[in-house]
């Protein structure tokens, strides 16, 4: 861990308190009164939220000759009062006063404070996600569904309308001549189906090759019956139509209109009917009846296969971090097709156990929209104003609270001998919430202002300390194993004394937050989120890149689909 500073007068062991406000001045020759020299950060108030840009900050001093406020010098008053302004970046903000005593010591005073605007923590996070499936996944999908259209489902639509002709008419001078037709199977090869977005809609287009029909005619001819095959095929039933996407009950839905289907080279086989008896009346009813099944069958099946395969798109999920349940229900509100695609926006809810910790909301990312790649198969961002939102329901969940104890064997004793202690407890809480922003192009989650109670009763330095940490988390977003999961990268600190009546050196109590604050347990909060990434039913992924967007506040995901 880098970046470790510490307040307070490097005096070995004695039982000086760290509280950040320098070592005691001598007293004074012309009073005899002992006056201490002290600072005092008191606006902004540590674990305040406060909006991004100028901020004034101010205090009291006592015996301190100047005061810098983040390292630029402050005005002071000859009360004791000093003022100075800071400007405040989206996310966590170290305010640090710093003062030099009359007698040359060094003064601290660190607040840590969250800064930007914040949306509510109730409802649904909007466009949460986007997902696109660019004309490469659109043919991928469609060939599934193609590859799904039901034979069975075909053959019993026609056969339902058996017999398909009948008629009884006169011939050759006779009146009774009857004649019935029936379908009895249909057969073809495996469909394919294309859409190309354009318009706002998917023009469909396709063929069902080697098409066969075997029907039979029945009748009779003055008293004689017959009963013969009637045989049709077609080189391919061409289709075209029109797929409208849309969105309804947060699902994604599709309807087919305007579907003609045309049967290219088309041929029969009905020399076994008796002379011309309406062989050709009898085939043209054939013909159209096929065709019109096959329109019906594509309106009826296609938009049902889109809407299962799309169905995957849903990113509901429920899991649990660090044991507690956490679940996140998303709707796609939005569908657009566009010249390159589909493009689809979800909102997306995420709950967990109150324990009635709440703050003033969830930080919210700048507006910007992200750049989904318009190329791959498949392609989605996710909005940091989600992740943020999983990491304020963390923290009200009470998950960074912790508390670890000798008594109960949760805390080692031999981590308690630098502080010549035998026994104790570590209590952790979280004033505010983590967030995670992008700085200089790499993401952080950030926290301000965790409290580290440490009491050891019965130490030789003392019993109690408390700190305030501020921590910098390197974040990297990585695919694994269906899921986009955040990996914990570098840990920078920032600490505060608050409260002690130990006395310690410098490297005591750094050595005392290296190895003792239990940071590895504190942060494993943030090993356990993760969420599954968009997918379509049946079909797989490969080829999974995790990204920054250009926007700042999103995070890419491209993938192809086979």
């Amino acid at each position: 861990m880098r970046g470790i500073p510490f307040v307070g007068c490097v005096v070995g062991l004695a039982a000086v308190p760290l509280l950040g406000v320098g070592c005691k001045k001598d007293a004074s020759a012309d009073t005899g009164t002992l006056v201490e020299p002290s600072l005092e950060l008191t606006s902004p108030a540590a674990g305040a939220w406060l909006p991004i840009g100028a901020t004034p900050v101010s205090g009291q001093v006592q015996e301190v000759r100047s005061v810098q406020v983040n390292g630029v010098a402050a005005t002071m008053d000859a009360g004791g009062s000093f003022a100075g302004q800071v400007s405040l970046d989206r996310g966590v903000n170290v305010v640090e006063a710093q003062g030099t005593a009359t007698n040359g010591d060094e003064l601290y005073a660190r607040h840590g404070v969250l800064a930007g605007e914040f949306d509510s923590a109730t409802g649904a996070v909007a466009e949460a996600a986007v997902v696109r499936l660019n004309q490469g996944g659109l043919d991928t999908l469609m060939d599934m569904v193609g590859g799904m259209l039901d034979q069975t489902a075909l053959n019993d639509a026609v056969t339902a309308m058996n017999p398909i002709y009948e008629d009884t008419y006169g011939i050759w001078g006779w009146d009774a001549v009857t004649i019935a037709a029936s379908v009895d199977q249909i057969t073809f090869s495996t469909p394919a189906l294309a859409v190309t977005p354009a318009n706002g809609v998917l023009q469909l287009s396709g063929s069902i090759p080697d098409l066969y029909v075997d029907a039979q005619a029945q009748g009779d001819v003055v008293g004689v019956d017959f009963d013969t095959d009637v045989l049709m095929w077609a080189t391919s039933a061409d289709i075209v139509g029109t797929v409208t996407l849309g969105a309804q009950d947060g699902m994604v839905t599709a309807t087919i209109t305007d579907v003609s289907v045309d049967l290219v080279g088309f041929g029969y086989d009905t020399s076994l009917l008796p002379g011309d008896i309406e062989s050709y009346i009898l085939v043209d009813t054939l013909r159209s009846t096929i065709e019109d099944q096959v329109v019906a069958a594509v309106q009826d099946q296609v938009p049902a296969l889109i809407d299962s395969a799309l169905a995957g798109l849903d990113l509901s999920f429920e899991t649990k971090l660090m044991g507690t349940p956490l679940t996140v229900a998303a709707d796609i509100t939005r569908v657009d097709v566009d010249g390159d695609g589909v493009e689809l926006g979800l909102d997306m809810a995420v709950d967990m156990p109150d324990t009635g910790v709440s703050g003033q909301g969830v930080l919210a990312s700048d507006p910007a929209d992200p750049s989904v790649d318009r190329s791959v198969d498949m392609a989605a961002a996710i909005s940091d104003d989600l992740l943020n939102r999983m990491l304020y329901e963390a923290w009200s969940a009470g998950l960074l609270n912790l508390e670890l104890s000798t008594y109960d064997g949760s805390l080692e004793p031999f981590l308690l001998t630098p502080l010549h202690a035998e026994e104790g407890t570590i209590s952790v809480s979280a004033d505010l919430p983590p967030v995670m922003v992008e700085k200089d192009g790499h993401v952080q989650v950030q926290i301000a202002e965790l409290m580290v109670s440490i009491d050891t009763p019965g130490g030789e330095l003392g019993s109690h300390l408390k700190l305030a940490v501020t921590a910098f988390v390197g974040i990297d977003l990585l695919y694994d194993s269906g899921e986009i999961a955040l990996d914990m990268g570098d840990v920078n600190l920032s600490l505060m004394v608050r409260e002690s009546d130990w006395g310690a050196s410098n490297e005591a109590v750094t050595q005392l937050v290296e190895e003792m604050l239990p940071l590895d347990t504190m942060l494993a909060l943030l090993g356990n989120i993760s969420f599954p990434v968009p997918e379509i039913q049946g079909l797989t992924l490969t080829d999974v890149v995790v990204d920054r967007d250009q926007s700042g506040v999103h995070t890419d995901m491209t993938a192809t689909l086979e």
